[in-house]
């Protein structure tokens, strides 16, 4: 992996994790709306790190599907128990 490609998703990681913290500073009435937002970071998170260091772009196109449906069926899974 080149150096550009690395920092860009080292800054794009501590973006995410600065727009978390801010979205967990908020305390109106619409928690649900800042879950699913923190929910939905969380899930950009965790696709950046799975496909740039864990190298997952790389891997037989059965794997990618199964680890983006199972990310999504964890992420659907806490949405709906909020």
């Amino acid at each position: 992996m080149s150096d550009k490609i690395l920092n860009q998703t080292f800054g794009a990681l501590i973006l995410l994790t600065g727009l978390t913290a801010i979205l967990s500073l908020f305390n109106s009435a619409s928690s649900t709306m800042i879950a699913a937002g923190i929910l939905t970071l969380a899930v950009a998170k965790t696709f950046l790190v799975a496909f740039q260091f864990m190298e997952l772009k790389h891997a037989h196109k059965a794997w990618r599907v199964v680890f983006v449906a199972l990310i999504i069926t964890i992420a659907l899974s806490v949405y709906l128990l909020k």
